[in-house]
């Protein structure tokens, strides 16, 4: 597959060296892409995540075309806005919708469109490239809408006016599509319930990592005075419970030998919460941080748990989403203590990857964190279980069949 006009190109607001998880999960498509064959165009924004910070060079224009590691990249213009608020991340969402038809000027042919992630607003942008180009569309599916938005509170199940509102230009959107790509077999099946698509439109892409590059190691604990370390590391979003763990924190607390360590940036007022409800309560045993770590770092750093924690708030669509870090945890063969339902659970009970508790029970979620305590044998063996799921589940190599299948397929299609 050398030919020049098989070209993908991908349409993604975030693209290194922004970190955010969509532009790592996209390095990883991309990866498997060009291993398949496929020349790669990515059209992106100028770097701005997460604080509006736009670099020098990028001032002042509308676009910039330059190699990101042996990727063609055609940057445009956000404003230099930080990502906090609703009203500011709606303005660099829709700056970018539109700045990006710019880079339909500097396209070669074009064999796929890939309108990737960045919620729906990628969609807008690919259904303009696709009547522009003639060539055919791929959406990302990595949160359900409307349903995700009703799991993070910001509209109620009830409001069903308003959600058939949401849903219609969704509908008009995935129908014009050529192919839906989306994370778990889960979230296809609700794509199809609650989108009315057929089945065979949806195609599975399943968040990967590299079990070896990210493994367990053995580390001196002295850092964290040979505790017993509870971890959640990653976003700090409205669907994930930081009271329920903060409560659990609190019933623990005479318990010297166990700690809390929460790693994270996102939501102000969750940060806020955190800091408040850790100083009134006198929360000895959480510590609570913003610092960046570089991936050495990092590694090391999650290799001080002995189990990992995500605790999902309870929700009426918990297959809305797939919460990405859980990948992460896995990688390290640590046993994940989840605080939720759906096809996570599912996954965790029957691989015995971790323990389930009811969401928004701090008392269940003491009660495993206990448990993994005082049975070590059983955390070693759930530890183990997670790489072992990894390895055939989660894999660069179940990546690559995955690419292969969907965008081969469609390019047969269209010849």
């Amino acid at each position: 597959m050398k030919d020049k006009n098989e070209n993908i190109c991908i349409i993604s607001q975030y693209y290194p060296p922004d970190n955010a998880s969509d532009s790592v999960r996209l390095i990883k498509v991309i990866k498997s892409l060009k291993s398949n064959g496929f020349k790669i165009t990515v059209v992106t924004a100028f770097p701005h995540y997460p604080d509006g910070k736009i670099p020098t060079k990028y001032k002042k224009k509308f676009l910039v075309r330059e190699k990101w590691d042996d990727v063609d990249v055609i940057r445009t213009y956000v404003p230099p806005l930080p990502h906090n608020g609703l009203l500011k991340r709606f303005l660099i969402h829709i700056s970018f919708t539109f700045s990006a038809l710019i880079a339909l000027f500097y396209l070669e042919k074009i064999k796929i469109i890939y309108a990737f992630s960045q919620k729906f607003f990628s969609y807008i942008t690919g259904i303009l490239y696709k009547l522009v180009l003639r060539a055919p569309l791929i959406l990302d599916v990595v949160d359900i809408w409307p349903e995700a938005i009703v799991n993070a509170g910001i509209i109620k199940k009830n409001k069903k006016t308003l959600l058939k509102i949401i849903r219609f230009p969704l509908k008009i959107f995935y129908n014009m599509s050529d192919k839906l790509i989306t994370l778990t077999e889960a979230m296809k099946e609700l794509l199809v319930t609650t989108a009315h698509l057929k089945s065979s439109k949806i195609s599975i892409l399943p968040i990967v990592t590299y079990p070896d590059k990210f493994k367990p190691t053995k580390l001196k604990k002295r850092a964290h005075n040979n505790k017993f370390n509870i971890i959640y590391s990653g976003n700090l979003g409205v669907i994930y419970d930081f009271q329920n763990l903060l409560k659990t924190a609190f019933n623990l607390k005479n318990y010297k030998d166990i700690q809390f360590i929460i790693k994270g940036t996102g939501d102000e007022r969750i940060k806020s919460f955190l800091h408040q409800y850790i100083k009134i309560n006198k929360l000895k045993n959480v510590h609570f941080n913003e610092e960046f770590l570089n991936s050495q770092e990092f590694i090391k750093f999650l290799n001080l748990a002995d189990a990992f924690v995500l605790p999902m708030k309870k929700c009426p669509f918990p297959d809305a989403s797939f919460p990405s870090k859980l990948i992460d945890y896995l990688t390290f063969g640590k046993p994940v203590i989840y605080s939720g339902e759906g096809y996570i659970a599912n996954l965790i009970n029957d691989l015995e990857l971790g323990i389930i508790t009811i969401p928004g029970s701090p008392q269940d979620l003491s009660k495993a964190i206990l448990y993994l305590k005082k049975n070590e044998e059983i955390k070693n063996k759930m530890g183990e279980n997670a790489r072992k799921a990894v390895k055939q589940l989660f894999s660069p190599q179940i990546l690559d069949q995955k690419v292969k299948e969907i965008f081969k397929n469609l390019i047969y299609k269209i010849n």
